[in-house]
């Protein structure tokens, strides 16, 4: 059975919503290295939903932020500073 295009979007931004709390968790413990880590996953859930909704799914990390910044950094939607972030 595969999923819908909807069904991976709202699997992926469940991952954030999942993600961005075991973030918050971690940094109240002053865990800084994993709420570093878990900060990573949430934005590369949230990219990899948006690029989903927009066709342009990719495979690895590194696909993914090459279609980040081509995608999203470069039309505009997120500033060069913004997008920084997450690269």
């Amino acid at each position: 059975m595969t999923a819908t295009l909807s069904e991976l979007v709202r699997y992926r931004l469940t991952r954030v919503k999942e993600t961005l709390g075991e973030a918050q968790t971690l940094a109240q413990s002053e865990s800084w290295n994993g709420t570093i880590n878990r900060l990573y996953y949430a934005c590369f859930y949230a990219v990899s939903a948006y690029l989903l909704i927009v066709g342009k799914s990719s495979k690895t990390h590194a696909s993914t932020k090459s279609a980040f910044h081509l995608y999203v950094v470069k039309t505009g939607l997120v500033t060069v500073e913004m997008g920084k972030i997450y690269i």
